[in-house]
């Protein structure tokens, strides 16, 4: 039997249509037929039963697929050890994040404090379900993240709590206050950076105080959203880290604080617990715990400067990316590497 012929099996099998299986495997439908004939000649029995243009797995193909099924598992096993060995034998790390400004933050710091490294980085930006996708495949050594995951194979640790502010222009009507109540904004027009804050958590976070926002434009191109805001065409949701950036290099964007509730996201660090660093791709893993921890307390510093102390009652604290479930390591864990965090 040929190893092709057997995963061309699975693949009908799980899809339970021929068309669909060539469409997936890339090969016309009568070669995959051929393919099929010549599988079930050379064990002597028939896999699949076809009744009115269907298809569907025999007694004893059901038997059959289970055993493959099993083997093409044990084979991705081994080419996930084999990426795991050769990513740590290496001077390599491969980092995803569904944030762009995480990722940016991170290694232009890295890279300014290291520049004699010999570490190669390889960055990617995914979507929150995708992320977690490569994650699990071992495509990823580990990945920053705002998105609590919920699976026992993944290491998750909280490094900070992030506040989102709201940003308009400063030719914006708004852009002489400070201060603003999130339900007074039903009327303004939203820009989303979905590349530093998704549509959808500016929906929900909205509608936790009741009302829907008027999204006028959402693209995940910064250059985009920042000249739209720049020339007074809406307010955008920005978090802290994103406007201290920006703040810092002189840029015509000014930012209110919430003052009926609190907007908050956490930044973590993810990765599989069975995913092993060596030393050098480590270094990068065990910079960025430190950088975010001290980060947050630069951005707490930088926010109660900008804002003058004002007593607005005790504030709702919303945000759907945040996870009270997820935690800080405990203080006797090692933070060279990924590890397990206490609850």
């Amino acid at each position: 039997m040929e190893l092709t012929y057997l995963y061309y099996f699975k693949v009908i099998a799980e899809k339970e249509n021929m068309s669909r299986a060539a469409e997936s495997l890339h090969v016309s439908q009568p070669a995959l037929s051929k393919t099929v004939a010549k599988l079930e000649n050379s064990l002597g029995v028939t896999l699949f039963e076809r009744k009115k243009g269907r298809i569907s797995l025999s007694p004893i193909g059901a038997e059959f697929y289970r055993h493959v099924a099993k083997a093409f598992d044990c084979i991705e096993d081994g080419q996930r050890a084999i990426d795991n060995y050769k990513s740590a034998m290496g001077t390599s790390v491969t980092i995803g994040s569904p944030v762009a400004e995480l990722m940016n933050t991170l290694l232009l710091s890295y890279l300014r404090e290291h520049q004699q490294s010999s570490l190669q980085i390889s960055q990617y930006l995914y979507l929150p379900e995708t992320l977690q996708e490569q994650l699990l495949a071992g495509k990823l050594d580990f990945a920053l993240t705002p998105i609590p995951f919920h699976s026992p194979e993944i290491t998750q640790i909280k490094l900070m709590d992030e506040e989102i502010l709201l940003a308009v222009g400063r030719c914006h009507p708004l852009a002489e206050n400070q201060f603003i109540r999130l339900e007074d904004c039903k009327n303004e027009r939203f820009l989303v950076n979905d590349a530093s804050f998704d549509r959808k958590a500016v929906l929900d976070n909205c509608k936790i105080v009741g009302f829907t926002p008027n999204i006028t434009l959402c693209s995940n191109e910064p250059g985009i959203i920042d000249e739209a805001l720049e020339s007074g065409q809406g307010v955008s949701f920005v978090p802290a880290n994103v406007f201290y950036e920006k703040h810092r290099h002189g840029n015509s964007v000014a930012a209110l604080r919430f003052s009926d509730v609190e907007v908050f996201r956490f930044i973590s660090i993810v990765s599989r617990k069975d995913r092993t660093l060596m030393e050098t791709p480590k270094k990068l893993y065990s910079f960025a715990i430190r950088f975010f921890r001290e980060y947050g307390v630069t951005l707490q510093a930088f926010l109660d400067d900008y804002f003058p102390p004002m007593d607005f009652g005790e504030r709702k604290t919303i945000g759907l990316n945040r996870e009270e479930l997820i935690g800080a390591p405990d203080r006797g864990d090692r933070e060279d590497g990924p590890h397990n965090y206490r609850l």
